[in-house]
């Protein structure tokens, strides 16, 4: 075979890639090379013993050069009047480009990169310098009366060799058949936020990130590809290969993340089977790769304000006209006295919006904006993480810590969150066929906000008439600013602490090397909650001699405890292999089995008999205790098949066989099968005429089935309520059991088929990108509410699967990337442009009758 054959089998079926001087190593010689099963050093050997040619390896690079021994040629160069020539090799960002190929253009003297970036070599003083580097475009600069040279490297925007992460493995993105969004690190570094979610806002077409309430422990909510099922549904979250949610990926450290893989269509998440429905978040976080020891810090400060405010009418005058002429003919809320005094206000705002009644109470005439008195101008926020990494022959290590702080947006009792981050990646190579690693993350998180912040603080901002005021003439709370204000500065706190311990075992067997492998992994991820809570009556007046009266009369205090356990298990094996050149094949086939268990306690007693030392055990009235427990059980197997022809021809196949304790034991299973073609329309001869402005063309489609068990762990299963009943018999409240309801005999999967076409284009040099999508998903058998029955039955109706739903809808992503220099050194500049938009319908309800409130 030649060297350029060799070459391209070894870069396919492996993770090495070759860096050699084009000029010096002739990749169409022909080379020896037998046996079978031989590892990649010992076919370099064969090639190194039947050529001129030398190896060594730079972490994943092989650098190809000529043999050191002297030529003719070689004396012939050294005889010309040479000299030292050093230098360095730097990225954009002046990050050094370690293993760079630094040749002296036309001849065969080079040298290669150390750790630093540096570089030194002999060259004749009219030389030029050729520096090669996958993945950077190659540079060429004179030597001229130069002894010391910076040489900048220029990414190649081509990205096609780019490495993507998918479910259970990596692919070429120029490979890829499904519709797949990419996230790097860069696209999350120097981001103001303080979770992963909000760093991808943005970043991916159709992945909606929905900010939530704003309080500062506040998750935003994630979505794929718009509406999914009556009964929601999130995207599955899976970090460094093991499921997990999106609570623990927005409390990560974002400084640990490498990369983030969004599997939008059913041909790419599959392979997840059940809850893979509604497309898969994919996280792969950082691992050692220098040989020097490198260590990272970054900060961030930032403010935050409010930017969209409802626009309130406050002037009293109108007012109080508006509400007399809503309340006609009914009654008058405003009698003929209290309308001229508002009027007065409104003409003179230096007038006392206090008004005092015959009967002593206070009528208010004030202009007040609820929603600008509730909260600050700015809130604050920091972030803080380090980190060290590096590599040995036999260990790759990372070790990161992070510390994070926002305050809240309440003007009174302000809510404040912490969170402290530690992570540490191992990677132990035992032998050459056998690697070892753990993968451990720590999360600690504490919460101090009012007791009464939620939905009724929210509702009442927004609805508390702008007549009333917050505090009376004597610095007491008016009833609304009572109701509103002071139950959020002196109505009691509420406490959360929250520990999440995730670590994971990974062992992997190369049975045959750069071929066949063996993967197992075991994980457990491990919750723990304590909640403290106490609530504080409030006291308001109504007019100058009015006694006082209270909101939430009655003092309480709270305590709950949750702990949860989630252990997976997963092995697979994966073959990879070209075969004839043209030929390359990728089959995977694995195991997989999930186990959660919760519980939880909750007390809670009323009458305090201490405000200033609020707890369940100075609690003298009734006290409620409450337990709850919950486990669930998944086991699948799954494969995968891809082909490849070409590089040109891309088919892949993927199929789960899933089943979930949700549903009775004999609909319990279902497959989930999908598949994809893809068209590499550029690789053909006759587009070759275009390559000079059509860099890259793709046509793929995909379509696939997939379950959806994302409901209650015991939907399936009658169950029984129970507790005391209201009244009182000989002194006693007794305990009931409620009749069990009823439950649908074939309560199953929800089905769920997704189809898919995209086109992937680049032009200029790949400076100029764009991919588009349009898909369809059909939402089957949703489980809702059936059909109303007649109230004798004495019970509510089941959870049957009822109910089908269609969403449709398109995306495009455009982005445009290139460098200049600016006073001499590089600036580099990139833009991104989303447009993506959906549309769901109903199209089946079993709701006969028409019955409004079945909708």
């Amino acid at each position: 075979m030649t060297l350029a054959d060799f070459i391209k089998q070894v870069e396919n079926q492996t993770e090495y890639l070759f860096v050699y001087n084009q000029d010096e190593v002739n990749t169409s010689s022909e080379i020896k090379v037998s046996g079978k099963n031989k590892s990649v050093k010992e076919c370099l050997d064969q090639v190194a013993r039947t050529s001129d040619l030398t190896y060594h390896f730079e972490n994943d690079y092989i650098i190809l050069k000529k043999d050191a021994a002297p030529t003719s040629s070689v004396v012939a160069e050294k005889s010309q009047a040479t000299r030292k020539v050093t230098g360095v090799v730097v990225d954009e960002l002046g990050e050094a480009v370690i293993g760079a190929n630094v040749i002296v253009k036309g001849t065969t003297i080079g040298v290669t990169t150390d750790i630093d970036g540096n570089f030194t070599l002999e060259a004749p003083a009219n030389a030029s310098l050729q520096v090669t580097y996958i993945g950077y475009l190659p540079v060429t600069v004179s030597v001229g009366s130069k002894n010391n040279l910076r040489v900048v490297m220029k990414e190649d925007t081509q990205n096609l060799e780019e490495v993507v992460v998918v479910g259970y493995g990596v692919q070429k993105k120029a490979n890829l058949s499904g519709a797949v969004g990419m996230v790097s690190a860069k696209a999350l570094d120097n981001r103001p936020v303080t979770t992963v979610g909000q760093a991808l806002q943005g970043t991916v077409a159709n992945l909606n990130v929905t900010p939530q309430s704003g309080q500062a422990n506040s998750d935003p909510k994630m979505n794929i590809r718009g509406t999914t099922s009556l009964n929601g549904g999130s995207p599955l979250v899976v970090i460094d290969g093991i499921v997990s949610d999106s609570e623990q990926l927005n409390r990560m450290n974002s400084a640990d993340i490498e990369s983030i893989s969004v599997l939008k269509d059913a041909a790419s998440s599959a392979i997840y089977g059940s809850r893979a429905a509604f497309g898969v978040i994919l996280v792969t976080t950082k691992k050692g790769r220098s040989e020097k020891l490198s260590i990272n810090y970054n900060n961030n400060f930032a403010f935050r304000t409010l930017t969209k405010m409802p626009e309130v009418v406050t002037d009293p005058y109108t007012i109080v006209q508006m509400k007399n002429t809503m309340s006609y003919p009914w009654y008058n809320l405003y009698d003929e006295e209290q309308i001229a005094y508002a009027k007065k206000r409104s003409e003179d705002p230096s007038v006392s919006p206090y008004f005092l009644n015959p009967d002593g109470q206070y009528s208010y005439f004030g202009n007040t904006d609820w929603v600008d008195e509730a909260y600050k101008k700015a809130g604050f926020s920091t972030n803080h993480t380090i980190d060290l990494s590096g590599t040995t022959k036999k260990l790759a290590y990372y070790f990161s810590a992070g510390y994070m702080f926002q305050d809240g947006m309440l003007e009174y009792g302000n809510d404040k969150y912490n969170r402290y981050n530690l992570r540490s990646k191992l990677d132990f190579k035992i032998t050459d066929w056998w690697t070892l690693s753990n993968n451990t993350s720590y999360v600690s998180s504490d919460y101090d906000q009012p007791n009464y912040l939620g939905d009724s603080f929210y509702w009442e901002v927004n609805r508390t008439n702008s007549l009333d005021v917050p505090r009376n003439p004597d610095g007491t709370w008016t009833k609304a600013g009572g109701a509103v204000l002071g139950r959020i500065n002196e109505g009691g706190r509420y406490k959360s602490l929250k520990n999440n311990f995730s670590t994971q075992f990974t062992t992997q067997f190369d049975i045959i090397k750069d071929v066949l492998m063996v993967k197992g992994n075991f994980a457990l991820n491990r919750k723990d909650a304590q909640y403290d809570g106490y609530s504080l009556p409030v006291a308001y007046y109504q007019g100058p001699e009015v006694a006082a009266r209270y909101h939430d009369e009655v003092s309480s205090a709270s305590r709950e405890t949750f702990i949860s356990d989630h252990l997976l298990y997963d092995v697979f094996a994966d073959f990879r292999k070209n075969f004839a050149e043209k030929h390359f094949i990728n089959a995977m086939i694995g195991f997989n089995q999930e186990e959660y268990r919760y519980k939880s306690f909750k007390a809670s007693r009323k009458d305090l008999i201490s405000n200033s030392l609020p707890s369940i055990g100075l609690g003298s009235g009734d006290m409620n205790v409450g337990e709850s427990k919950e486990s669930w059980a998944l086991r699948g197997m799954f494969f995968r098949l891809n082909y490849i022809y070409d590089d040109k021809y891309i088919a892949e196949f993927n199929g789960r066989y899933d089943g979930t304790s949700r549903f009775p034991k004999h609909d319990r299973f279902a497959f989930n099968p999908s598949g994809s073609l893809a068209w590499v329309v550029s690789k053909e001869d006759f587009f070759e005429p275009l390559t000079d402005v059509v860099n890259h063309f793709k046509l793929r489609g995909s379509y696939g089935n997939l379950g959806n068990q994302d409901v209650g762990a015991y939907a399936y299963i009658a169950t029984m309520g129970s507790g005391r009943i209201s009244q009182i018999l000989d002194g006693k409240q007794p305990v009931y059991v409620g009749a069990p309801g009823l439950v649908a005999g074939n309560l199953t999967w929800e089905k769920v088929s997704v189809a898919n076409f995209g086109v992937d284009i680049n032009f200029l040099d790949n400076r100029l990108t764009a991919s588009g999508d349009v898909y369809r998903r059909d939402t089957r058998d949703m489980l809702t509410k059936g059909r109303t029955l007649p109230s004798v039955i004495g019970t509510s109706e089941p959870k049957e699967n009822a109910a089908d739903l269609k969403t449709r809808g398109w995306e495009v992503t455009l982005g445009w990337r290139d460098a200049f220099q600016v006073s001499g050194k590089p600036f580099n500049y990139g833009v991104n442009f989303i447009l993506s938009d959906s549309r769901a319908w109903i199209t089946k309800f079993d709701n006969p009758t028409g019955t409004l409130k079945d909708h």
